[in-house]
């Protein structure tokens, strides 16, 4: 009966001197949920930012591109056609280019 006794107080000793440690460990887990999950935030947030601003890049360049080919006189040249055969009567390697925003050639439709 002793024997019994003790086996349980000693078993009960053991149980609350383990609790404590258990919840040091939660709480250890809670530390590296919070670092993984500010980690995986910043790794978001980051590729977010990335693919913004690769957008951002596009869309300028898309601009740019626009605003090249609107300094392009050729289609208020006298001698710009519509045809796809020879745009140009005068210089037809240099119709729509960008070497054609200096043409010596231009005369306009006016």
């Amino acid at each position: 009966m002793i024997r019994s006794i003790l086996a349980t107080t000693v078993a009960e000793v053991r149980t609350e001197q383990a609790q404590p440690n258990q919840i040091v460990s939660k709480s250890g887990n809670v530390a590296s949920e919070t670092l993984l999950l500010i980690f995986f935030g910043i790794a978001a947030l980051s590729l977010i930012t990335t693919f913004l601003s690769k957008e951002f890049h596009k869309k300028r360049e898309e601009q740019d591109v626009r605003g090249k080919l609107n300094r392009i006189p050729c289609p208020n040249c006298q001698f710009f056609s519509k045809s796809s055969y020879l745009r140009c009567a005068v210089q037809p390697k240099l119709t729509m280019t960008n070497e054609a925003v200096d043409c010596s050639d231009f005369t306009s439709k006016d």
